[in-house]
Protein backbone atom coordinates (compact mmCIF):
# COMPACT_ATOMS: atom_id res chain seq x y z
CA UNK A 1 0.00 0.00 0.00
CA UNK A 2 1.26 3.83 -0.68
CA UNK A 3 2.33 5.14 1.95
CA UNK A 4 -0.74 7.97 1.01
CA UNK A 5 -3.26 5.00 1.60
CA UNK A 6 -1.27 4.29 4.30
CA UNK A 7 -2.49 7.66 6.35
CA UNK A 8 -6.31 7.94 4.92
CA UNK A 9 -6.49 4.43 6.59
CA UNK A 10 -5.25 5.21 9.61
CA UNK A 11 -7.42 8.47 9.34
CA UNK A 12 -10.14 6.76 8.77
CA UNK A 13 -9.39 3.89 11.68
CA UNK A 14 -8.63 6.27 14.02
CA UNK A 15 -11.03 9.43 13.16
CA UNK A 16 -13.92 7.84 11.16
CA UNK A 17 -16.49 9.75 12.07
CA UNK A 18 -14.26 13.19 11.98
CA UNK A 19 -14.39 15.92 9.76
CA UNK A 20 -11.94 15.17 6.68
CA UNK A 21 -13.17 17.87 4.23
CA UNK A 22 -16.02 20.97 4.17
CA UNK A 23 -16.47 22.51 1.36
CA UNK A 24 -16.56 26.32 2.04
CA UNK A 25 -18.99 27.11 -0.67
CA UNK A 26 -21.70 24.63 0.35
CA UNK A 27 -20.97 23.62 3.52
CA UNK A 28 -20.86 19.98 2.57
CA UNK A 29 -18.97 17.36 4.59
CA UNK A 30 -17.39 14.18 4.29
CA UNK A 31 -16.17 11.86 7.03
CA UNK A 32 -12.73 10.42 6.98
CA UNK A 33 -14.79 6.50 6.73
CA UNK A 34 -16.36 8.37 3.63
CA UNK A 35 -13.37 9.73 1.91
CA UNK A 36 -11.99 6.29 2.08
CA UNK A 37 -15.21 4.67 0.61
CA UNK A 38 -15.23 7.74 -2.09
CA UNK A 39 -10.68 7.36 -2.36
CA UNK A 40 -11.76 3.50 -3.36
CA UNK A 41 -14.29 3.91 -6.01
CA UNK A 42 -12.31 6.85 -7.67
CA UNK A 43 -9.11 4.47 -8.02
CA UNK A 44 -11.38 1.32 -9.05
CA UNK A 45 -13.00 3.57 -11.69
CA UNK A 46 -9.64 4.94 -12.87
CA UNK A 47 -8.27 1.38 -13.42
CA UNK A 48 -11.90 0.32 -14.75
CA UNK A 49 -10.69 3.31 -17.79
CA UNK A 50 -7.67 0.84 -18.74
CA UNK A 51 -4.99 2.99 -16.66
CA UNK A 52 -2.45 0.98 -15.57
CA UNK A 53 0.46 0.58 -12.90
CA UNK A 54 2.92 3.81 -13.31
CA UNK A 55 1.00 5.42 -16.13
CA UNK A 56 0.40 9.08 -15.51
CA UNK A 57 -2.49 10.92 -14.38
CA UNK A 58 -1.97 14.94 -14.75
CA UNK A 59 -4.37 17.14 -12.26
CA UNK A 60 -5.04 20.74 -13.23
CA UNK A 61 -7.66 21.66 -11.07
CA UNK A 62 -8.39 24.03 -7.51
CA UNK A 63 -7.74 22.51 -4.80
CA UNK A 64 -11.10 20.77 -3.14
CA UNK A 65 -12.81 17.81 -2.05
CA UNK A 66 -12.55 16.11 -5.23
CA UNK A 67 -8.94 17.22 -5.70
CA UNK A 68 -8.04 15.89 -1.85
CA UNK A 69 -9.88 12.58 -2.76
CA UNK A 70 -8.12 11.80 -6.28
CA UNK A 71 -4.82 12.92 -4.48
CA UNK A 72 -5.11 9.26 -3.09
CA UNK A 73 -7.05 7.70 -5.13
CA UNK A 74 -4.44 7.96 -7.65
CA UNK A 75 -1.26 6.35 -6.31
CA UNK A 76 -3.71 3.89 -4.21
CA UNK A 77 -4.56 2.89 -7.73
CA UNK A 78 -0.53 2.28 -8.63
CA UNK A 79 -0.48 5.77 -11.02
CA UNK A 80 1.92 8.23 -11.04
CA UNK A 81 -0.09 11.65 -10.08
CA UNK A 82 1.22 14.98 -11.58
CA UNK A 83 -0.51 17.77 -9.81
CA UNK A 84 -0.19 20.68 -12.25
CA UNK A 85 0.22 24.22 -11.23
CA UNK A 86 -1.44 26.51 -13.38
CA UNK A 87 -0.93 29.26 -11.30
CA UNK A 88 2.40 29.70 -12.97
CA UNK A 89 2.08 29.90 -16.46
CA UNK A 90 1.96 32.78 -18.10
CA UNK A 91 -0.25 31.79 -20.88
CA UNK A 92 -1.91 29.26 -22.75
CA UNK A 93 1.07 27.84 -24.31
CA UNK A 94 3.11 27.23 -20.92
CA UNK A 95 0.22 24.95 -19.70
CA UNK A 96 0.25 23.30 -23.19
CA UNK A 97 3.23 22.80 -23.05
CA UNK A 98 3.93 21.35 -19.67
CA UNK A 99 1.07 18.82 -20.47
CA UNK A 100 3.19 17.68 -23.56
CA UNK A 101 6.24 17.78 -21.22
CA UNK A 102 4.53 15.81 -18.89
CA UNK A 103 3.98 12.14 -20.32
CA UNK A 104 0.13 12.16 -18.99
CA UNK A 105 -1.57 9.13 -19.86
CA UNK A 106 -4.98 11.14 -18.61
CA UNK A 107 -5.41 14.40 -17.14
CA UNK A 108 -8.48 15.37 -15.05
CA UNK A 109 -9.62 19.09 -15.36
CA UNK A 110 -12.28 21.18 -13.85
CA UNK A 111 -10.89 24.53 -15.00
CA UNK A 112 -11.38 27.32 -17.50
CA UNK A 113 -8.46 28.62 -17.70
CA UNK A 114 -8.12 32.07 -18.98
CA UNK A 115 -4.68 32.56 -20.17
CA UNK A 116 -3.05 34.85 -22.69
CA UNK A 117 -3.21 32.99 -25.69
Amino acid sequence: MPLTGWTLERAATQRGGGDATIDTKTGERRTWTQTRRRVDGMATALVGRGLRRGDRVGLLMLISARHFELWYAIPSAGLVMNDLNFRLAQSLDDVLATLERSGLTRSVSELRLHLKP
